[in-house]
């Protein structure tokens, strides 16, 4: 669990009320397929959406990247996620760390 504290490790933020974050179950990996199931999804996410699985949570999406769904299980290849240009770095940080005026 990437959790510091009262802080996300990934992003170095501090943790919303319900004590998780998006980042909350993520495991680092060499592999290139990302396997999602509904134990990978940050607790409440499934009801918050008024769905059952995660197929159905990608399914809700506009924006999800492109994935399979085998066994219940979602598939996601690793570059195909999107990563933002301050990805680890407190949002105070931001506009140094790009460049903004």
């Amino acid at each position: 669990m990437h959790r510091r504290g009262d802080l996300c490790a990934l992003t170095m933020m501090a943790l919303p009320r319900a004590r998780t974050c998006c980042h909350w179950n993520v495991a680092l990996t060499p592999d290139e397929v990302l396997e999602l199931t509904n134990l990978d999804v940050a607790p409440g996410t499934l009801e918050t959406y008024a769905v059952e699985t995660v197929a159905e949570l990608f399914e809700t999406s506009p924006t999800a990247p492109p994935y399979e769904v085998q066994e219940g299980r979602v598939l996601v290849r690793l570059d195909e996620l999107a990563v933002p240009w301050v990805y680890g770095i407190g949002m105070s940080a931001w506009e140094q760390e790009i460049g903004s005026d």
